[in-house]
């Protein structure tokens, strides 16, 4: 699923795509995770590289292309069965903890990157949330989130940057 990141003014960006479904939706994006250095990256392209590096099928990224739906989504055109509303939001309840460990999870490595964690990353994490995460992931993740922030910074105004949700 390609994921197009639209750069809006003030530091907004929005996400469009088209669904495996056929449904084509918009996310209002807004929140950035640092990465220190002065380094930041859009929170929901964050969340793509962090669930599909760690594949995480039940975190933002696979619960829409699964057919759910999550806060600031909106359908924006193409196929929508009938009560797809409602059947979404099965989806999204269904992933419900998994969706939620995402956040913590995305979080936790932004935060690994920009330096900020004291102790384990398991430990940031929280016992509830942890995954296990390898060094190696880890840097993979780091250097990912780095060049996702560099692509970003390099799209202007209005522009967009096109990301592909593989899982």
């Amino acid at each position: 699923m390609t994921i197009d990141f639209h750069r809006e003014p003030r530091g907004r960006y929005h996400s469009t795509f088209t669904r495996p479904d056929g449904a084509i939706l918009k996310l209002q994006g807004g929140s950035y995770n640092k990465l220190g250095g002065g380094v930041r990256v859009p929170h929901d392209i964050a969340h793509l590289v962090v669930e599909q590096t760690l594949g995480l099928r039940g975190g933002l990224w696979g619960t829409i292309a699964a057919g759910g739906l999550v806060m600031n989504l909106e359908y924006v055109g193409g196929k929508r069965p009938p009560h797809a509303e409602q059947r979404s939001w099965a989806i999204t309840e269904r992933a419900g903890e998994t969706l939620r460990q995402a956040e913590v999870v995305v979080r936790a490595v932004a935060d690994a990157a920009a330096g900020t964690v004291h102790g384990t990353l398991a430990g940031h994490m929280g016992e509830r949330w942890a995954v296990p995460i390898s060094d190696e992931a880890l840097g993979l993740m780091t250097a990912q989130l780095r060049n996702s922030a560099a692509r970003w910074n390099a799209v202007p105004e209005g522009g967009t940057l096109a990301m592909t949700w593989r899982l």
